[in-house]
């Protein structure tokens, strides 16, 4: 960790040529095609919680129900990208029947596919945030009022990802001002559309 203070890096120095990765075209293809017979004007992919075994994960996670401004959003379309074989929490039921699942989400490079081919992202700090953010989409980041400390603080943007805008958490626990500014980020898309 002290190696950007011994080679003086700032975080000004940072500047990532986005995309580095790229997801596959043939897999690319398979998930728009899966996609555009789900899918509305917008479509969206949300991860809402990461692994369960992460020692932060209850932290930075959040119910899938806290989303519901998202799922009255009209010409909206969700597409959940939890891995296949993740378990739903029960509370969750509600919302499963408006939420697509696409059953390329098994592993990284059909995840990568599904990513590249949606419209914009919007996820919790896991590896599919980064992932995101490494293949250029637009990228929104709900983030724990004290989040990892890879998305500094005080910002609204991410100088590792530059399609990235985050969303922090005005007290520890209360998800509702970042999913209602989620929810007008998602709005400005569509108008702008």
């Amino acid at each position: 960790m002290s190696l950007p203070h011994l080679l003086d890096v700032d975080v000004e120095d940072v500047a990532p040529t986005i995309p580095y990765l790229r997801a596959d075209a043939s897999r690319m293809n398979a998930a728009a095609a899966l996609i555009a017979q789900e899918g509305r004007r917008l479509n969206v992919g949300v991860a809402w919680t990461g692994a369960p075994g992460n020692t932060h994960n209850a932290r930075r996670s959040l119910p899938l129900g806290a989303l519901a401004p998202l799922f009255a959003l009209e010409d909206v379309r969700l597409f959940s990208l939890k891995r296949d074989g993740e378990v739903f929490e029960a509370e969750d039921a509600a919302w499963l029947p408006r939420l697509a699942q696409l059953p390329m989400r098994d592993d990284f490079d059909n995840l990568a596919a599904l990513v590249a081919s949606l419209d914009v992202i919007v996820s919790v700090d896991t590896s599919l945030a980064h992932l995101a953010g490494a293949l250029g989409k637009p990228l929104l980041v709900p983030l724990a009022f004290v989040p990892d400390w890879r998305w500094l603080t005080h910002r609204a943007d991410s100088p590792w990802y530059p399609t990235a805008r985050l969303f922090r958490q005005r007290a520890a626990g209360d998800w509702s001002g970042p999913v209602d500014e989620l929810a007008q980020a998602l709005r400005e898309r569509l108008d702008g559309r």
